[in-house]
């Protein structure tokens, strides 16, 4: 009963929390008999409820024991489906047996249930796939040792890959990959387990990478994301549109990167040194990248504010409705979370904990304040709490638009003020664009 109370809970923060969630091939997922699904793992707990989301049966999935180190919150925790596991980098706690959790995963397996696990075994918000333990591989060998290879199990690769996974609004693409066939190492895993183990983690590997963008470090992450973010409206993917274009489009540049990288590398360089002129050029100048590739007229920018202008005019009270009843929260959250969190990848899942507590009382308070202070009748407090949430994000994408017409603005200031820094400025693009893209069109 708590876990599905909470996954509906945590669906709505997720859903509310970022923009897009676009997945790959849901058909692949199995809805009948054991499975164990592998993940790679970037953003912490949100990976496990993003995937649990998903499914339309229970997930269980291993946890890091150091989670469970009072009653209460190994009460809890085992209650949403977390097996306790202690990892070699963390102190062991207190009363959790590794021998005792593979005991669990077999018997849940036994029972036809899914398990969850992160081969890489720790968590950071970036897109390079970890070295993998061997865990996993073990847990589903020995499951089949254990029915003499006849369990059914089947192993199921879902790659995640964020946009920029700590920001509100964002977005994330999941992809789910073909089944993983394990029989075959079974057939020679009593003879050398160790050995075996290791082969069966190399194709989960290999599952994972064909799922992913596969950078080789944080700093080409960043340096990736500054490209796409300079370059994203000069390039046309077919297809493919929102996250699924920004993740194809982070991977044709890492692609073309790591291929100058081996055939060229005295472009890299240059390509490092234009980045850098272009977003300090950006920065100072305070515009939009995007606006770089656009043909703005000015009659269209002033036929856009004006209609801006109109909705705020007769859209003024609804705005401030949502304003006043989820400026607290939103604040509040934005406020505390630097405090809370200092680790990219806990941003988002801590985030969305405190929006599921902070937002409902937010909004009890008000309904309280209009049903004592000023007798409102059932059906007028159900139109008053279905008010809040929705005009609370009109609010936010209201003051979205309103920033997007003062860039525009700007831009078009500069084209009549700073004209030769700005030509100098797409330049500077095309020849970024000449130097990343052109062998890939």
């Amino acid at each position: 009963m708590l876990y599905k109370v909470l996954k509906v809970l945590l669906g709505i923060g997720i859903r509310l929390y970022y923009r897009e969630l676009r997945v790959t091939h849901k058909e692949r997922l199995i809805q009948d008999g054991p499975v164990i699904i592998i993940a790679n793992h970037p953003n912490t707990m949100l990976d496990a409820w993003i995937i649990a989301r998903l499914s339309k049966r229970p997930i269980y999935y291993m946890a890091k024991g150091t989670f469970f180190n009072s009653s209460i919150k190994s009460w809890f925790l085992k209650n949403l489906g977390m097996i306790p596991v202690n990892r070699v980098e963390d102190e062991k706690t207190t009363g959790i047996s590794n021998q005792t959790a593979f005991e669990a995963c077999y018997r849940l397996l036994e029972s036809g249930e899914t398990l969850l696990i992160f081969p890489e075994g720790n968590s950071t918000l970036e897109r390079q796939l970890r070295a993998l333990r061997t865990g996993a591989a073990r847990i589903a060998l020995e499951a089949e040792t254990r029915n003499n290879g006849g369990l059914g199990l089947k192993i199921l690769p879902i790659g995640l890959i964020y946009a920029q996974g700590d920001k509100f609004r964002s977005s994330a693409l999941i992809r789910i990959g073909d089944v993983i066939d394990h029989l075959p190492y079974y057939a020679a895993y009593q003879a050398s387990p160790s050995l075996i183990g290791k082969k069966l983690t190399e194709s989960f590997r290999v599952s994972l990478e064909n799922l992913l963008v596969n950078s080789t470090s944080k700093e080409q992450d960043e340096l990736v994301d500054n490209i796409a973010n300079i370059v994203e409206e000069d390039v046309k993917l077919r297809g493919v549109h929102g996250v699924e274009k920004r993740v194809d489009l982070i991977k044709l540049i890492h692609e073309k990167l790591n291929s100058i990288h081996i055939h060229e590398p005295w472009k890299l360089p240059e390509i490092e040194r234009i980045i850098s002129k272009i977003q300090w050029q950006i920065d100072t100048m305070d515009i939009d990248p995007k606006f770089l590739s656009a043909k703005l007229k000015k009659g269209f920018v002033f036929r856009h504010s004006i209609q801006i202008i109109a909705k705020f005019i007769f859209g003024l009270p609804l705005f401030l409705f949502g304003l006043i009843h989820n400026v607290f929260p939103f604040q509040f959250t934005s406020l505390i979370m630097p405090k809370l969190v200092k680790e990219a990848e806990y941003y988002a899942p801590i985030a969305i904990l405190l929006g599921i507590v902070l937002y409902p009382i937010t909004y009890t308070t008000f309904l309280l304040i209009a049903y004592y202070g000023f007798d409102f009748n059932w059906w007028m407090l159900l139109i008053y709490f279905t008010l809040m949430p929705i005009s609370g994000m009109m609010a936010y994408y209201f003051i979205k638009f309103m920033r997007q017409v003062s860039f525009k603005w700007k831009y078009l200031f500069l084209l009549r003020s700073k004209k030769n820094l700005l030509a100098r400025l797409i330049a500077d693009k095309a020849q970024l664009v000449e130097l990343i893209l052109t062998q890939n069109k």
